[in-house]
């Protein structure tokens, strides 16, 4: 602040939003008009504390979120959990019930490396948020894998987490790992997109969740009562559950494509690299689910078992990409860090 001109600098400074010290700026501010000096101190503290409410607003909206992203990646965790118990069981006994391979394959990568992220990259949100992802996509398979309900409290429990969708959070968990990786979006626009299209994927989330559980509700107790609005997003049926999820989710591997434009020269082609592996072995199912109500073959019973490896063995091939480019700390490093 200029002392020459004390009256026009603290004008400018209060314009701009700059902090002032008025007690440091005490002496500059002898000269001043007074009646200026208090109608921009009052002025000053308005703007600040207008400023900090809605700081205190985002904040307390993160938090809840970070506190309920956190509850769906564990609740696809225990799925996990349970998905092993039930595998191990059919495995440990004379179970005519056969394991079902293919899931029982995209459980264990998924899970596991979900897992080692989770667990391994506390001090990295980037790694957290493909953990997450991996646990949200694993917990999709786990279903069929999970024990069967008994009618003691332990099979009431295993029952209900039978309905508890966690998958309904796949396109948010899809948004959050493109907004983060490799590095959060530096232009207003991308932002605003990336921020529009994450919160509409945690609406649709939300919504998707809550309807499921509220429609195997309505079933589990017995109800005749038809609920064509939730049966129309019921993931147990032919519905719109998986376009609408996928749909949503589509854009976000668009969105890693072009950001990783933006990288250094040194790093574009080796985390290109990544992001490709992901978009290749995402893309199939999400074409497939999205385009089987155009195309008959994706909807005909004696394609869909061929169909079904070809997309597991697709969405397999991510892991050991992801394996590959963590190892060589492509997909997870980059110079800005250094």
């Amino acid at each position: 602040m200029a002392t020459n001109e004390p009256s026009q600098a603290l004008v400018d400074a209060v314009a701009d939003q700059d902090p002032i010290d008025w007690e440091a700026q005490r002496a500059a501010l002898e000269t001043a008009d007074p009646e200026l000096v208090d109608s921009l101190r009052v002025i000053s503290r308005i703007g600040a504390a207008r400023r900090a409410a809605p700081t205190r607003d985002t904040r307390s909206t993160s938090r809840a979120l970070v506190f309920g992203y956190g509850a769906v990646v564990a609740l696809a965790a225990f799925k996990l959990a349970l998905a092993a118990i039930g595998t191990y069981a059919v495995l440990s006994t004379s179970s005519a019930k056969p394991v079902n391979w293919p899931l029982a394959l995209n459980v264990l990568l998924f899970g596991f490396s979900g897992a080692l992220l989770v667990i391994g990259g506390t001090r990295d949100r980037r790694v957290q948020s493909l953990g997450a992802l991996f646990l949200i996509i694993a917990s999709a398979f786990c279903g069929p894998l999970m024990p069967q309900a008994t009618g003691s409290v332990w099979g009431g429990v295993v029952s209900w987490t039978h309905h508890l969708r966690a998958d309904a959070f796949l396109a948010m968990a899809l948004w959050s790992f493109a907004w983060h990786f490799p590095t959060d979006p530096n232009h207003a626009g991308a932002r605003r997109f990336a921020k529009w299209f994450g919160s509409v994927a945690a609406g649709l989330g939300v919504l998707l969740f809550a309807a499921n559980a509220a429609f195997d509700a309505n079933r589990w107790y017995g109800s005749q009562t038809t609920l064509p609005l939730l049966g129309a997003v019921a993931r147990a049926e032919v519905t719109l559950y998986w376009p609408l999820l996928l749909g949503m989710a589509a854009p976000a591997i668009l969105f890693l494509m072009w950001k990783s434009r933006f990288e250094t020269p040194a790093n574009r082609g080796r985390i290109g690299f990544f992001v490709g592996s992901l978009a290749m072995g995402l893309s199939p199912i999400v074409l497939a689910v999205l385009l089987s109500p155009v195309v008959p073959v994706l909807r005909d019973p004696s394609w869909r078992g061929r169909i079904g490896v070809v997309l597991y063995l697709a969405l397999a091939s991510i892991v050991p990409m992801t394996a590959y480019a963590v190892a060589v700390g492509l997909a997870m490093r980059h110079e800005g860090d250094r």
